[in-house]
């Protein structure tokens, strides 16, 4: 019976997407599976990080959330611009460029262990010493926590978003038990606390990639992933950088404790944006398609209908989530950090934005427009960081959170003027060699 239900929504979806001009049944198939895989992660993650919020020290939580920016920061070493290069050759056919890239992922990972030993020295000496401490001791795990991790961009370019889906969730699962019950052993034990999240997220992502060597097909290789991969390290290592920079910020700045207030009202509005992050990628290996221009999308009736729903859905998002951000924390979170939900509050801009600004990332990146994503990156991050350190030197942690909010405009609004330049440069290009 199941499987008759699902024929007659794949049927469904498909004479539907002929009307408005998308696979539909392709985005239901693979986006219901992503969508279980996120909420399972979602699920997973808000209880780790509630476990962490009620019963560790605010210090502890802090020491967490800063060694997990400087490691995302310290990420460019292992050329993270690989993982989505991977995926773009991988769903065009090219799996010999899988392995290769894993390789050179690892090799150059290993810089990233001195640097933060150096970086711990740095707080050892002058800041913290058990921050600096748990730095220097935690970062054998670096070439182990990114290299290997490609293998969910490899299967997500082979379109294998079920095994993707089960893979994640049981990574996940694991490591949110064990790191659980350390806590519950010594919950002011920083060291010890993050030395066995990282070891396990770590471990599994070697496993998973041994397992993901058994879907390779072909040995193809077009030579351009190494090159693309390291195009988009380059110039979206400002972007890896202002992921986690606002976290740095504060906990350099401010405080661990600050650092901790600041992670607990931004835990939702951000695992949020992990959530439809994962689940619109499956736009990507459609948008990666040489037939696909946005242009042309938006020019037909269909398109315009679709973009103006998922404006109004965005708003109505947003509303919600204004209006429900508060009780959700306090039962997720408990009373630690009661004084300071409100605060939560102000990332309503953020869930209204974030999914607009996803879809243009992914068509920049899947259509290599180089030149616009330099600038961009090159130009918002320099913005961010002025402006957070100006307004968390100001106002403390509202500053941060509204500074974030700002740029994230920014940053949508620069994606639109450049998918619109760039598209209309296409359009006069098609035109001049049809004529």
């Amino acid at each position: 019976m199941i499987k008759s239900y699902k024929n007659k929504l794949y049927s469904w979806s498909e004479r539907c997407g002929k009307k408005v001009g998308l696979d539909l049944s392709y985005f239901i198939k693979n986006g219901f599976w992503m969508a279980i895989g996120q909420i399972a992660d979602i699920i997973i993650g808000i209880a780790l990080f509630a476990i962490f919020a009620r019963l560790a020290t605010k210090e502890t939580l802090g020491y967490y959330q800063f060694v997990m920016a400087v490691f995302a920061v310290v990420s460019v070493a292992s050329i993270p611009g690989l993982n989505t290069s991977v995926l773009r050759e991988v769903a065009r056919g090219n799996d010999g460029e899988y392995v290769p890239a894993v390789r050179k992922s690892f090799f150059w990972s290993l810089l990233g262990v001195p640097i933060i030993i150096l970086v711990g020295f740095y707080y050892y000496m002058f800041g913290s010493r058990e921050l600096g401490s748990i730095l220097m001791i935690t970062s054998v795990f670096f070439p182990f926590f990114y290299a290997p991790n490609t293998w969910n961009a490899f299967l997500q370019g082979k379109c294998e978003y079920k095994k993707f889906t089960i893979f994640g969730a049981v990574q996940s699962a694991i490591n949110a038990v064990v790191t659980i019950a350390v806590i519950y052993l010594d919950r002011s034990n920083a060291l010890l606390i993050i030395s066995v999240y990282l070891m396990s997220y770590s471990i599994f992502n070697v496993i998973y990639y041994c397992k993901s060597l058994n879907y390779i097909e072909n040995n193809k290789n077009s030579g351009e992933a190494m090159k693309y991969g390291w195009f988009l390290t380059k110039i979206n290592f400002f972007n890896f950088a202002a992921e986690s920079v606002d976290k740095i910020i504060i906990g350099t700045l401010l405080s661990p404790v600050s650092l901790a207030i600041f992670s607990v009202v931004s835990a939702l509005p951000f695992k949020l944006k992990m959530v439809a992050k994962s689940i619109f990628s499956v736009t990507f290996p459609k948008m990666s398609q040489d037939s696909f221009r946005a242009i042309d999308f938006i020019k037909r009736r269909q398109g315009q209908v679709i973009l103006i729903f998922a404006f109004l859905f965005s708003i109505l998002a947003g509303v919600i989530y204004f209006f429900l951000i508060v009780p959700i924390s306090q039962l997720f979170f408990g009373d630690n950090y009661s004084d300071y939900y409100y605060y939560g509050r102000y990332f309503a801009i953020l869930v209204v934005i974030h999914v607009p600004y996803l879809i243009a990332s992914w068509y920049l990146q899947a259509k290599k427009m180089s030149r616009s994503i330099t600038y961009i990156s090159i130009t918002s991050f320099l913005i961010k960081i002025v402006s957070l350190i100006i307004g968390v030197k100001i106002w403390g942690i509202v500053g941060g959170i509204w500074i974030y909010n700002m740029n994230a405009i920014l940053l949508l609004g620069m994606h639109i003027i450049a998918i619109y330049i760039e598209d209309k440069k296409y359009s006069r290009l098609a035109l001049e060699l049809t004529q």
